[in-house]
């Protein structure tokens, strides 16, 4: 259990960079982006200081989260991630200086306090950069007739991470020691007679690859591959 836990916090990756709001002219180059794996292909992101500017006004809303996001990875490396979440709209506006704006409406806030509005949210990241575009648009009106706003806002991101570049290991190097060898086959022929566990070794144990079994194939596949070095 603890591993799984610490499985998961490794694989959480800060990138630092350029936020902006592009409708509303606001700019912040320290922001921070967190990316998590939470599962095969699945992210969480947070976008930390998560900011909008309605009416004029800037307003910080907090931390905002995107959760379980199925990701694509191509062959470079990049992963592409979309998805959403909402905000009401007392998150986005103060709403007392929404209800000063529009006070010849009287009391409006108890009307529209509820109102929730999509944030989407498309990305892309290796473990080094990571771009982002969000946007929502924030309409309110009383009873579908009086629109008393409405806004799109538009918002990127391009941020950088401290991480190093992952290790990548020759097909057939199952133990991860840089060569592929008797070691390897022998770490196979464990795996194959339970007396060790594929987990051990990441996905390098599935040589064949296209399959989750580890069989003869794998073994003969490594042997071709010594061979041939």
């Amino acid at each position: 259990m603890l591993v799984a836990v610490f499985a998961l916090m490794a694989s959480a990756t800060d990138y630092v960079g350029t936020y902006s709001v592009t409708s509303g002219g606001y700019t912040n180059n320290n922001q921070t982006v967190t990316v998590t794996q939470t599962g095969t292909d699945i992210y969480d992101v947070t976008v930390h200081n998560f900011t909008v500017v309605l009416m004029g006004e800037v307003h910080t809303v907090g931390d905002v989260t995107f959760y379980s996001m199925i990701g694509s990875t191509d062959a470079d490396g990049y992963t592409t991630v979309s998805g959403n979440t909402k905000l009401t709209l007392d998150d986005l506006v103060d709403m007392e200086d929404l209800g000063d704006l529009f006070g010849g409406f009287g009391d409006i806030t108890a009307l529209i306090t509820g109102q929730q509005y999509p944030i989407t949210f498309n990305g892309r990241f290796n473990y080094k950069y990571l771009t982002a575009q969000m946007s929502t648009n924030v309409v309110v009106s009383i009873m579908g007739m009086f629109e008393l706003l409405n806004e799109t806002v538009n918002i990127t991101f391009s941020g950088e991470s401290d991480e190093e570049p992952p290790v990548v290991y020759k097909t057939g190097d199952v133990n991860g020691d840089g060569q592929v060898d008797v070691s390897d086959v022998n770490a196979l022929v464990n795996i194959i007679l339970d007396k060790d566990s594929a987990s051990a070794y990441g996905d390098r144990a599935y040589v064949t690859g296209g399959d989750k079994l580890i069989d003869i194939a794998d073994i003969n596949l490594v042997i071709e591959i010594m061979l041939n070095e």
